[in-house]
């Protein structure tokens, strides 16, 4: 039975490997296919060979493994090759065209913006907050807006004095080739410059709700002597402003029962969005229950809501989770320098009983095409005896839960940061306390070489589109 797992973002962090301080690799092709025709056949890579179940503890480390091992697919696996989408301003428009009802505006920067249309912006929010009444006679409104009407206030407040300057804006995506003279770096304390950022913010209704959708991409200008993930970030957020609800880490002793949304309601709601968006063949691959906050005020959690997961150019529907962190592909001869990062295809869709909340949009990639149609990876012997290895470097106190699940499953790679693949990979999964999957290891199945996690993508403030901190969820197992 094929299953596939969900992976939050942030609970990679204690297993993932950045790309600082990395040991030397042995240097590999970049040409997939020509990795997988080179690794020499062996008799157990076949799946009647592989066990059903492993059960052994690591040398040295005391790592426990009591595994099930899940092979579907294996004499039919294969190395895809994909494009990688640069979003532009004809893809922006699908997306506002198939989720706003009615028209839509494009929201300048507001450092970019006259006093005159600071105060016209104040006034929309202004109608935002006074309409966004609950049943308790009480305002409502989300983080989003209110950290926007705190910045607009600031500018508003002393416009000379604030750095702002007018610029004419046209169309739904800004472009700025120079960066802002007091930002020298892209995260405040790596080596890599901003030389460029892309922007748009647009703004609109659907269902008596109003929301804005947030693009940004940054262009690095890379130290080549720092040691970093070679990646031009980017990132789609969609927002609702006029809502009360605000995602909460989910605490693992709290009462699961009660979710006040069934899980069909909120399928439908999330498949009809994707439908309009224009992701007409996409899959669900997996969800994740939602613990939000009545308001801001009141922090105690109710569980009434999903987060649904889909796949945009899915394989098998057997894709590793990793949301927002980055897959970098280790072993290349660009190790000693730097390392070049992939992004994961989906779209994930917020939906309480109040409605949609948010929506992310990863990497976007073209259709699949076949690379290799026989791929020769190394055995399941081979494989299992390079984890050993890798699994012996794992701190004991962080390993105190066993790894219960082995998946054959797929990844996208990149091994120069312009041609982009989805490899077959082995995964090694532990089911901490018995709440959510961790992931401890991935290796590729064609050469054995690690597959790693790099930085985070999100949302970094360029005028003055905001950074929002994760939330941390348990995963329903699909």
């Amino acid at each position: 039975m094929k299953k596939t797992t969900i992976i939050i973002a942030m609970i990679l962090g204690i297993f993932s490997l950045t790309a600082c301080g990395k040991e030397e690799k042995d240097d590999i092709a970049s040409d997939l296919e020509t990795i997988g025709m080179e690794t020499e056949p062996d008799s157990e890579s076949e799946s009647g060979s592989i066990p059903e179940s492993l059960d052994y503890t690591v040398d040295g480390s005391g790592v426990m493994v009591k595994a099930k091992v899940y092979a579907d697919g294996i004499e039919d696996a294969k190395v895809y090759n994909v494009t990688r989408k640069e979003i532009d301003e004809e893809f922006l428009k699908q997306l506002a065209d198939g989720l706003f009802e009615g028209e839509y505006s494009y929201v300048k920067p507001y450092m970019h913006c006259s006093l005159e249309e600071l105060e016209l912006e104040k006034q929309v929010y202004d109608n935002i907050y006074n309409e966004s009444i609950g049943e308790d006679g009480e305002h409502h409104v989300s983080d989003t807006f209110s950290t926007y009407y705190s910045k607009l206030e600031e500018i508003t407040a002393d416009y000379s004095a604030s750095g702002a300057f007018y610029i004419e804006h046209n169309g739904l995506l800004y472009h700025q080739d120079e960066w802002r003279s007091d930002i020298d770096s892209f995260d405040g304390w790596t080596a890599d410059k901003i030389a460029a950022a892309d922007y748009s913010r647009i703004r609109g209704e659907r269902g008596n709700h109003t929301y804005e959708l947030y693009y940004e991409k940054y262009y690095l200008d890379y130290d080549i002597s720092a040691d970093w993930c070679r990646y031009s970030p980017s990132n789609i957020k969609i927002r609702c402003l006029d809502s009360p609800y605000t995602l909460k880490a989910r605490e693992k002793n709290m009462d699961k029962s009660g979710n006040q949304l069934d899980y069909e309601t909120a399928v439908k709601q999330a498949e009809d969005i994707m439908e309009d968006m224009g992701f007409k063949d996409s899959e669900i691959i997996g969800a994740n229950q939602l613990w939000v906050s009545a308001s801001e005020e009141q922090m105690v959690a109710d569980l009434n809501g999903y987060a649904i997961w889909f796949s945009v150019g899915s394989v098998d529907n057997n894709l590793i989770q990793y949301g927002d962190c980055l897959v970098i592909a280790l072993g290349t001869d660009n190790d000693l320098e730097y390392v070049n990062a992939a992004g994961l295809p989906y779209v994930m869709i917020t939906v309480t009983d109040a409605g949609l909340i948010d929506i992310n949009i990863g990497d976007i990639y073209s259709e699949p095409t076949v690379s290799a149609e026989d791929v020769l990876m190394l055995s399941f012997d081979q494989i299992n005896e390079i984890a050993k290895e890798k699994l012996k470097e794992m701190k004991p106190e962080t390993m105190t839960f066993p790894i219960d699940e082995i998946i054959l499953q797929y990844a996208y790679v990149t091994y120069d940061g312009i041609n982009y693949s989805i490899v077959p990979v082995w995964a090694y999964y532990a089911t901490r306390e018995l709440w959510f999957p961790d992931a401890v290891l991935y290796l590729n199945a064609l050469d054995g070489n690690e597959i790693g996690f790099g930085m985070e993508k999100d949302i970094r403030g360029y005028f003055p589109v905001i950074y929002e901190e994760p939330y941390e969820s348990g995963g329903i197992r699909k």
